[in-house]
């Protein structure tokens, strides 16, 4: 990344440990018994594209640290694809990212057109999304 950038990234606090699972048993259990399985890190501002998870399996999210932002949309949403994302081949989609979305796309959205799931779920909260 630009040295701008690095200036500003810091290790979250969970990193700190030298082995996540060693310093979490509890984790390490968990993490033992599944078989597909992400543990994703993301620093302030950091967030996910709009996507169908690899599958077609549920999925669990756990915050551990912080808070993160979910905007969901039914797979029937009006014109087959959330506000802001396109079909340039089929099977094959772009979206905006998570800050440009937030920010600039959702705002200008007229009540129909909201997310049908639009939560905040903060440290030790757990998600399922089916």
């Amino acid at each position: 990344p630009p040295m701008a950038l690095r200036a500003a990234l810091r290790e979250p606090k969970l990193c700190a440990a030298p082995n996540i699972a060693r310093s979490c048993p509890e984790l390490a259990k968990a993490l033992a018994r599944v078989t597909r399985g992400w543990l994703l890190l993301g620093g302030v501002g950091s967030g996910s594209r709009f996507h169908v998870d690899a599958y077609g399996c549920g999925a669990w999210s756990v915050c551990l640290e912080g808070r993160k932002r979910w905007a969901m949309y039914s797979p029937d949403c009006p014109g087959g694809l959330p506000p802001g994302v396109v079909s340039p081949a089929p099977g094959r989609y772009a979206a905006p990212s998570p800050l440009f979305w937030f920010a600039e796309v959702l705002p200008s959205l007229p009540a129909d057109r909201l997310p049908a799931v639009d939560i905040v779920v903060e440290a030790g909260d757990l998600l399922y999304i089916p």
